[in-house]
């Protein structure tokens, strides 16, 4: 009920810079709240804050309220949901229906009674699921930056002395952003690949054999940035400074054991519509005598992260650790997976 004005004037500027006004109009409004109020949240979570990945099931709700003096009858909600992710086999209303001819959620009195006579100040919620596709529609470039529209209308039927007997409506529209998926692949070698590796198979103790780890970068469907893999070495595993291809930007620190390699930017569709971005380093294994029959660790704590442009979320996700039982090399030879004396 707050009172806002707005004033315009016409005229000019005189050569002192002041303005000289030829005329002015002004005219004052009542600011008020919807008749019937709506707010909508994903997984809990305004819209703009919501985190949502292809394959996931998300919660949907539409909060209400009749912010009138005087009950609203029979009212409809109903929700339109659109968009090229959207897997429109499994959505959900809660206490109402999904109209299939128009994709169209829909809540009235004869699914949910308590829309009959929704009395003043009266509020609730309506809740509904669907589910994002996995994998998402790519076929070409364009195939990008992946929404999720929901239109929302809410109207029922009241009558007052002001308004007389009328239709009360309201209506939002909610657009809520499909985060990518930044993936790794994380392999080591020793037979194939582009590093030329030496040294026994099986691992035996006191001789060095030297492997090659590969990375492999891609990505779904938004560009991102400030990408990064991370890696520790064990103690008993030595950096070789043998990289390719060699311009690639990829640090050793030898007190910690940490590798870091910066991808930059991963344009979306990487992997899939273009080839993945990829690096090789070398490291070397020399086994102890208390290895003997073990599988030692060659790489841990393999880690991506980056920041997804389209949603500005930081996006991040372990992989597991890489052993000498080379299980991405197709000449490898499983008995030789342990430590030999």
């Amino acid at each position: 009920m707050e009172e806002k004005a707005f004033k315009a004037s016409a005229g000019v500027m005189d050569n002192y810079g002041v303005f000289v006004s030829f005329g002015s109009s002004s005219q004052t409004l009542v600011v008020k709240k919807p008749f019937l109020d709506m707010a909508f949240f994903i997984n809990g979570k305004n819209p703009e804050d919501a985190i949502i990945y292809p394959g996931e099931t998300v919660q949907g709700e539409i909060v209400w309220k009749n912010n009138l003096l005087f009950d609203v009858q029979d009212a409809t909600l109903e929700v339109k949901l659109s968009g090229k992710a959207l897997n429109e086999n499994l959505i959900r209303a809660n206490k109402g229906f999904y109209r299939t001819f128009d994709k169209t959620l829909v809540w009235n009195p004869s699914s949910m009674p308590e829309f009959g006579l929704i009395k003043p100040g009266e509020t609730g919620s309506n809740i509904f699921t669907f589910n994002i596709l996995e994998p998402l529609p790519i076929s070409s470039a364009n195939d990008n930056n992946f929404t999720i529209a929901a239109d929302a209308l809410i109207k029922g039927n009241g009558s007052s002395v002001e308004l007389g007997e009328t239709e009360i409506q309201n209506s939002l529209s909610k657009n809520v952003k499909i985060s990518s998926l930044l993936q790794l692949a994380s392999r080591a070698l020793h037979y194939s690949g582009s590093l030329d590796n030496s040294g026994p198979m099986p691992p035996k103790a006191g001789q060095e054999t030297t492997y090659s780890v590969v990375w492999s970068v891609g990505n779904v469907s938004n560009d991102f940035s400030e990408v990064k893999v991370r890696a520790i070495l064990p103690s008993y595993v030595r950096w070789m400074n043998k990289i390719s291809p060699s311009g690639e930007n990829i640090s050793f620190n030898e007190t910690t054991g940490e590798i870091v390699w910066n991808a930059g930017n991963i344009g979306a569709g990487t992997g899939i519509l273009n080839p993945a971005k990829e690096v090789s380093f070398q490291i070397s294994f020399l086994p102890s005598l208390g290895q003997i029959g073990s599988t030692p660790v060659l790489v841990s704590d393999v880690s991506i992260e980056g920041r997804d442009n389209f949603t500005g979320n930081a996006v991040s996700e372990k992989k597991l650790d890489l052993d000498i039982r080379l299980t991405n090399d197709p000449m490898f030879d499983y008995t030789k997976g342990t430590v030999v004396k």
